[in-house]
């Protein structure tokens, strides 16, 4: 599977217990307590960013936010992240103890991985310490909380007078790592609401908004006390600003559950930038205000840049579960090419690029493998799922891309990056050219293929369960190969201001040579937006290669587009001289491709060729016509 994040943040959320009191509490910087049971139950072997945990739950060294060990600080470990994949059941089970009167047992947690969190369950037994005795579930969950140590609840009220034994069990399938500290029993105090969330998160696609625009605040608050919530106050406030308050009345909150509340759209300011929020809850009675309150941050932006999501594989022909990685890296593009960005960096073949394979093999754990956006490395079967996490995320600038034209066998392309918010620091651009169709005749061009009469596996023009364990090379063509990073993988330093100012253009060109053993028709040219603090990639753009060298000796005559604007369909004319391959292409204003309308070979005279623009949006299109001389570009207006 995937599984790490690049950049681990595991911020801390205080505990606080303030007026409830701990019957017995286990923070595990002493190890585990006497009389504490381990089962790995699945004996699963873990991936090697994962095998520090060797057996069921380990103790671990505690992070702060800025993944800093603290000293004489742990925490237990375990993980669900095996090779091959599979099932995780883990349990760690606590020593016995006496529950009384209103007592309650409470927890933090945290997942590692925000787009593949481990889940897990709390069981009890009345019985005995074996897993077989464990039969009621306490607490369950999904996937746990990732921004951040959150504590949990559960209620033991209902063993009054009991000897019982609690059990925490990883039963995740291919997530990562969870982490579990500070387990302790309380007495549960009549009243105490604690706020558990405050929506929209920080940093999450909805917490971004054009200035003066609505964003809905609200939150989940919990009853963690013995009688039921029937009104409470939200409260809130933006930096130093007045408090709004709203009440909450006609609820009825059991103890112990959840509820959800949302307050009136709050209006982000004129001026971009962050805008802190602090939000707590009121409750008559409550006897633990540790609990209260959260915060959020909202972010004015000029406009909402569109997203194009960067894919790095890493793969070679030597790999024989590589297959896997043509497969998946084609199904994302023929399903959302609109929207991402493909490269195959290989390794240890023909096509390698030293500088690009030098800086992919330690950010990955094995091959195949991919990188999304420089924040996590992924087995590629998941890269599905990780399109739908990424896709909603604020992608901070526009990048639009332009060819400049230039002779023979350079290429030159002007990026114009528009940033969304204000932004200062370290920001960069790097230029990533890929080819497709890409084969060769020496046996390093062959396949290596596990697949082989082994597994199922069907995609990238092939059935590789009924393929030789070695494709033959005269078989095998490459998608999305990288042919140059430049100038490297980490971007050009200053190639963009250290202080760039919202809705203004910034421009630089980029300058390269084509190997003259490569097609440019099977080419494209990617640009990426590096945060060089943390090396995550923001945005990307791409465009195809022009064929040509200059618009002047495109080959073209009297190109025209008409009707336009159109609202269904359009047609573009031209002369061709002399015979050739043709290439029309639609892209839109920000320079992505859109369609390709035709890639053939036209005889010399007239040519009309159709556009059909029903499922195109109102906007600008660009309509360029390449030829093996050059290319020619007309805007194309689509009104509905």
């Amino acid at each position: 599977m995937k599984a790490k994040l690049l950049t681990l943040a595991l911020a801390l959320v205080a505990a606080g217990n303030c007026a409830t009191a701990q019957l017995w509490s286990e923070n595990f910087n002493s190890g585990f307590p006497t009389g504490w049971k381990l089962y790995d139950v699945d004996t699963l072997n873990p991936h090697t960013s994962t095998n520090f945990v060797d057996t069921a739950w380990v103790i671990h060294i505690k992070e702060d936010s800025l993944g800093n060990p603290i000293p004489g600080d742990s925490v237990i470990v375990s993980t669900s992240y095996y090779v091959p994949a599979g099932t995780a059941n883990d349990w760690v089970v606590t020593h016995s103890f006496l529950v009384g009167a209103n007592t309650g047992i409470k927890w933090d947690e945290l997942a590692s991985n925000a787009s593949f969190p481990d889940g897990y369950e709390v069981l009890v037994s009345t019985t005995g310490d074996q897993v077989a005795d464990f039969t009621t579930v306490i607490y369950s969950t999904t996937g746990a909380a990732s921004s951040g140590y959150t504590t949990r609840y559960a209620n033991l009220s209902a063993y009054n007078g009991q000897t019982i034994y609690i059990a925490f069990r990883n039963n995740s399938n291919d997530d990562e790592l969870l982490y579990i500290d500070n387990i302790s029993t309380y007495t549960i105090p009549a009243n105490d609401l604690g706020l558990t969330q405050v929506t929209p998160l920080a940093s999450s696609n909805q917490s971004f908004g054009v200035v003066n625009s609505n964003i809905t605040l609200g939150g989940t608050v919990y009853n963690l006390g013995t009688s039921a919530v029937t009104s409470y106050v939200v409260q809130y406030q933006q930096g130093a600003g007045p408090v709004v308050s709203n009440t909450i009345s006609s609820v009825n909150i059991a103890p112990f559950t959840t509820a959800n509340f949302t307050l009136p759209a709050y209006t982000l300011p004129a001026t971009y930038g962050d805008y802190p929020i602090q939000m707590w809850v009121e409750l008559t009675g409550d006897a633990n205000n540790a609990n209260d309150s959260g915060n959020t941050v909202l972010t004015a932006s000029a406009f909402m840049p569109a997203k194009r999501i960067f894919v790095e594989e890493g793969t070679g022909t030597w790999c024989g579960w590589c297959p896997r990685g043509a497969v998946y890296m084609d199904s994302l593009w023929n399903n959302y090419q609109s929207d991402v960005s493909l490269v195959a960096v290989h390794n240890g073949d023909p096509m390698v690029v030293p500088v690009y394979d030098a800086f992919m093999g330690p950010q990955i754990g094995g091959y195949p493998s991919v990188l999304v956006d420089r924040v996590e490395e992924m087995d590629p079967s998941d890269l599905i799922d990780a399109y739908n996490n990424y896709k909603g995320n604020f992608a901070f600038a526009d990048i639009a891309l332009s060819y400049v034209p230039s002779a023979g066998f350079t290429f030159s392309v002007k990026a114009t990056v528009k940033p969304a918010i204000d932004l200062s620091g370290d920001y960069r651009l790097a230029l990533v050219l890929t080819e497709d169709d890409v084969h060769g005749t020496s046996a390093g061009y062959a396949q290596a293929n596990y697949y082989s009469d082994y597994a199922p596996l069907t995609g990238a023009g092939h059935d590789w369960f009924a393929e030789p364990s070695k494709v033959p090379a005269s078989k095998m063509e490459y998608e999305f190969v990288a042919r140059q990073i430049v100038p490297s993988p980490t971007g050009a330093a200053g190639s963009l201001p250290a202080t760039m100012t919202a809705n203004t253009d910034y421009d630089y060109t980029f300058n390269t040579t084509i190997n003259a053993g490569q097609k440019r028709d099977k080419m494209r040219a990617i640009v990426i937006l590096i945060r060089n603090s943390d090396g995550v990639v923001l945005n990307s753009n791409i465009m195809s290669v022009p064929v040509g060298v200059s618009d002047v000796a495109a080959g073209i005559e009297a190109f025209s587009i008409f009707p336009n604007p159109a609202s269904d369909k359009s047609a573009i004319k031209f002369n061709l001289p002399a015979s050739g391959k043709v290439v029309v292409a639609v892209t839109d204003a920000m320079g992505r491709l859109v369609k390709t309308i035709a890639q053939e070979t036209l005889s010399a005279g007239a040519h009309s060729i159709d556009i059909n623009t029903a499922d195109l949006a109102s906007g600008i299109y660009n309509v360029t016509v390449q030829t093996e001389k050059g290319m020619m570009t007309r805007k194309l207006s689509v009104v509905k």
